[in-house]
């Protein structure tokens, strides 16, 4: 599980979305908004969208899967001052197995 202080919530993502100075980045599964915060440490929040994963066990499955992506990211010396909000947006990713998704998820982060 994801440490809280790398974690976006509630308030912390209306603050982002205020004053739409963010960028960003995608491909086929995934759309990543970014930008750059005042802590030393990088933030995540993983939004599966609800139009295409109709249960909740799939947008938790996701969600798992991909933080447990970042988690290793971290502990491996990732460090990117800035906050990421990452939508999923393709049902294919359920059936990707994770080195595939490692692969294609942090490729893309990494190009921020």
């Amino acid at each position: 599980m994801l440490k809280k202080v790398y974690r976006l919530k509630g308030d912390d993502i209306k603050e982002f979305f205020k004053n739409r100075d963010f960028s960003k980045k995608e491909n086929f599964n995934f759309l990543i908004l970014f930008k750059k915060n005042k802590l030393n440490h990088p933030r995540f929040a993983v939004k599966p969208l609800v139009k295409i994963f109709k249960k909740a066990v799939e947008r938790n499955r996701i969600k798992r899967r991909i933080y447990s992506i970042i988690e290793n990211e971290i502990k491996s010396g990732f460090n990117i001052n800035k906050d990421f909000i990452i939508f999923v947006k393709n049902k294919e990713i359920l059936t990707k197995n994770y080195n595939d998704l490692k692969k294609e998820l942090m490729e893309l982060i990494k190009n921020v």
